[in-house]
């Protein structure tokens, strides 16, 4: 008998070959030579086939008889399962042989469609082999080897694959997990079941079972080395693939000891943002550990990578501003402030330090320059900071105080050095006008003003050339060009004036302001307009160690044109802060504004109204520009701390009778203002004490006094509504007092004319001296026009008042139309056929 197996695993032409094989041997042995071939028709008839031919009909034609084997029953595989682990594994088939059945099941090779007990006993024979290479320690580890032969051996894939916790594996948001995901997320449901939740210890078991080693070991060559050697290299991809293992967490805790923290944090800022989810807990520790030893007592070296590490950090908000950051930046600050009185500097030491200092800004939220104990020095600012505004951004050098002794040891400095320049704008940001370090310069030199500048000035005085610009405008703290008028050599010097004729015409008319001596200005009108002009002439102009020259010329007609769109940029610029805001207020700010198209002159009072509001009195009040008042109160609630002292000042025109009087006649043109735009919102005055002045000062007053009392009705009107009434009323009163001169009560009546109405008073009080009113208005057009528009009823009157009214109405009709018209006691009298009529109807008719 000859055996034929595994004629379906090779390939068609072996078939083809084989079986050609077979025909020769069946026809040449012995009758009861047999030969048994077990194979897969499906598989041999495929091989067989050639055109126009089944391979069926080959092995009907070969092969006379034919054994179908039934196909396997697959339930109750499980009991043949146990039945072979208790043969091979362990007499003892419970639990850990249920849940590697349920294993078995889940993850069973590709290549075994259904379980077959070939499969079930290769299973349980590789069990027991593994388990003669691993630690008996773990009572469950049957169940462990089971998986680990269907995932690692048989499924091929990483051990990694089983370490790794199913959630953070897991796909994106929204993305449905693939059958894998499934199978594994049961996988570790069923693990984490038997081992009660207990990860460490089944994750660890697995890598023994991997390396066949103990649990120290594999987890060493599992974890630990390859997590110390990630962090040492920076390498992310390897890290964030650690992060995502099981016992990473306690792998980092056991590397800790030996990793540089400083490569933990770079590593960490580097991962995505789900992996620094997973090694939160470990930066908190890396921190907490920086902060015991990290810059304790000496400033650590300068890294980069580290500082660009924690200012990512910081901006996503994984770490603050920590003790061990502050440290260090303290260290940097102490040394910036050393390094300013050293007289020799080290230049790339320097510059790396003020490169550390830029970045350690960032962690700080300000620039450390902002942070140190004295100003920077005028000399180490020129030298290190005025060129690296863009490359040392954080350090804020654009808007860094150096301190007036700083301007001024800057002033010297570039004044002395050839290549500075001093309207470089690092250099020139830090002058205004009337700048005090400017003053101490010019003031405080030998009388040349040093060999660069002295070598300039000569140059233009001898008629020579000025060739370099930046040496030209040295010329600017030379004393001689501060202390003596010097037109004339400007004039002169044609020569350098064709070289640059722009600067040049700056820096003369920059000349004439200062010494406010224009002869020859007229030469230069040709720049007039031009911008190069005027940006180097508003440049000259902050040189000048006064302004006070500067608002001289801006009342000149003839020098207004050169110079108006420069004093236009300077106070745009806010540099007028030199400036007294008291002094500015008071007329500068008038003449500036109507000189120029400034439009930032009332920013500079805004920024110092608190105090200018602390400091005014009512005699600065009266000095004020009328421009500046007006623009202040036009500017809405930008003002309200200033408005609110002006408003206070002009209210004291009512603290006492004294002031009041004087103010009738006498009211300063800006406390008029004042009120009048307190009038107009809605703020009026509760004047203190009695408001009977009004009344008193009309019986009192001088005739004269009371003609030029221009102010009392708008004093009057300030009042608020309650004391206005009242002295309304009080002089009422006064019109009906005869003993009163009569141009005084005439006077009331032309001040209040509109606002005054007569009342009928009792009968018992005369009225003669409303009577002589009537006599005196024939010649006053406003007193007769006030009489006209009243009510009287001149029945009550006594018969010589009434008398003497009546008969000058009647006599001037014309100018009473009103009573003529409507009082029936008037037309009884002009009408005397109408007699009949009772004199008590003599008053308006119903």
């Amino acid at each position: 008998m000859l055996i034929i197996d595994n004629l379906d695993r090779i390939s068609a032409d072996k078939v083809k070959e084989l079986w050609s094989d077979m025909e020769l041997i069946a026809g040449a042995t012995h009758e009861h030579f047999r030969i048994v071939v077990p194979y897969s028709a499906r598989q041999v008839s495929a091989s067989l086939s050639v055109a126009g031919f089944s391979g069926r009909e080959f092995i009907a034609k070969r092969i006379p008889v034919s054994f179908q084997v039934p196909p396997l029953i697959s339930a109750g595989w499980q009991e043949a399962l146990r039945q072979y682990w208790k043969e091979t594994v362990n007499e003892d088939a419970g639990i850990a042989c249920r849940e590697a059945t349920v294993l078995l099941e889940r993850w069973k090779p590709s290549e075994y469609p259904r379980i077959t007990p070939r499969l079930m006993k290769k299973f349980v024979n590789d069990i027991h082999i593994l388990n003669l290479t691993v630690p008996a320690t773990e009572d469950h580890r049957h169940i462990l080897i089971a998986l680990y032969l269907l995932v690692v051996r048989y499924g091929e894939r990483d051990i990694k694959v089983l370490l790794r916790d199913p959630k953070a594996s897991q796909t994106e948001p929204g993305i449905a997990p693939d059958d894998f995901d499934e199978m594994l997320s049961l996988t570790y449901q069923q693990i984490s079941r038997i081992f009660n939740n207990d990860t460490e210890r089944w994750s660890e078991f697995l890598m023994s079972i991997h390396y066949q080693s103990t649990v120290e070991l594999a987890r060493s060559e599992l974890l630990d080395t390859p997590l110390k050697d990630a962090i040492g290299a920076i390498n992310i991809p390897r890290l964030e693939e650690l992060t995502a293992l099981w016992g990473f967490a306690e792998a980092w805790q056991r590397v800790a000891p030996h990793i540089q923290m400083r490569d933990w944090l770079v590593s960490y800022s580097r991962m995505d943002e789900k992996c620094q989810a997973l090694a939160e807990p470990q930066l908190k520790v890396a921190v907490q550990m920086l902060n015991q030893s990290y810059a304790v007592s000496l400033r650590e070296k300068n890294d980069e990578g580290f500082v660009l590490s924690l200012q990512k950090l910081m901006a996503d908000g994984r770490i603050s501003l920590e003790p061990f950051v502050e440290r260090q930046i303290s260290f940097i600050v102490s040394k910036l402030d050393e390094i300013q009185d050293s007289e020799k500097l080290e230049a790339e030491s320097t510059k790396t330090l003020l490169q550390e200092a830029d970045s350690y800004s960032v962690l700080a939220g300000e620039s450390l320059l902002n942070k140190m104990e004295n100003f920077v020095d005028g000399v180490f600012y020129v030298e290190y900071l005025v060129n690296n505004e863009e490359t040392l951004s954080n350090l804020k050098i654009g808007t860094l105080d150096i301190g007036n002794h700083g301007r001024e040891k800057m002033l010297r400095y570039g004044a002395e050095q050839p290549q500075i320049d001093l309207f470089n704008p690092g250099i020139i940001r830090h002058i205004n006008i009337a700048s005090k370090a400017v003053q101490n310069v010019i003031g405080k030199n030998d009388g040349t003003g040093g060999a660069q500048v002295s070598s300039a000035i000569m140059t233009l005085k001898n008629r020579q050339v000025v060739e370099d610009v930046i040496h030209f405008r040295k010329i600017v703290l030379s004393p001689d060009w501060n202390n003596n008028v010097l037109n004339q050599y400007y004039l002169n010097n044609t020569a350098t004036r064709n070289l640059f004729p722009a600067e040049f015409a700056a820096q003369a008319v920059a000349h004439m302001v200062l010494h406010g001596n224009y002869a020859g200005i007229e030469s230069y009108s040709e720049h007039i307009g031009e911008e190069r002009f005027d940006l180097a002439l508003a440049a000259y102009l902050r040189y000048l160690r006064t302004a006070e020259s500067i608002f001289i010329a801006l009342k000149d007609k003839n020098v207004l044109p050169y110079i108006k769109n420069a004093v236009g940029r300077i106070v745009d610029l806010g540099l007028l802060v030199n400036i007294p805001v008291l002094s500015f207020v008071k007329g500068q700010y008038d003449v500036i504004k109507e000189a120029t198209n400034a439009t930032s002159l009332l920013i500079f009072v805004r920024e110092r109204q608190k105090a200018l509001s602390e400091k005014i009195i009512e005699s600065d009040v009266n000095a004020m520009g009328p421009v500046f008042l007006h623009d202040v109160y036009q500017s809405g609630e930008q003002f309200d701390i200033l408005k609110k002292k002006l408003n206070a000042l002009a209210c004291g025109v009512f603290s006492s009778s004294e002031r009041l009087i004087e103010c009738f006649t006498v009211l300063p043109v800006n406390m008029r203002f004042i009120l009048e735009q307190m009038q107009l919102q809605g703020q009026h005055i509760r004047m203190e004490g009695s408001v009977g002045i009004f009344a008193s000062w009309f019986r009192d007053a001088e005739p004269d006094v009371v003609t030029n009392a221009e102010n009392i009705h708008f004093l009057w009107s300030c009042l608020d509504d309650t004391q206005r009434e009242t002295v309304l009323d009080e002089l009422h009163d006064v019109l009906l007092e005869r003993h009163i001169r009569i141009d005084s009560r005439i006077a009331i009546i032309t001040r209040f004319h509109n606002e005054l109405s007569f009342i009928e008073p009792e009968k018992a009080v005369e009225r003669r001296a409303i009577a002589a009113l009537f006599s005196a208005s024939v010649d006053n057009v406003l007193l007769s026009q006030w009489l006209d528009r009243q009510t009287f009823s001149f029945s009550s009157w006594s018969p010589e008042d009434a008398r003497t009214a009546t008969s000058c109405i009647m006599n001037n009709s014309e100018i009473f139309p009103l009573i003529c018209r409507n009082s029936q006691y008037i037309k009884n009298r002009m009408l005397p056929e109408k007699a009949d009529v009772t004199e008590d109807s003599d008053t308006f008719p119903d």
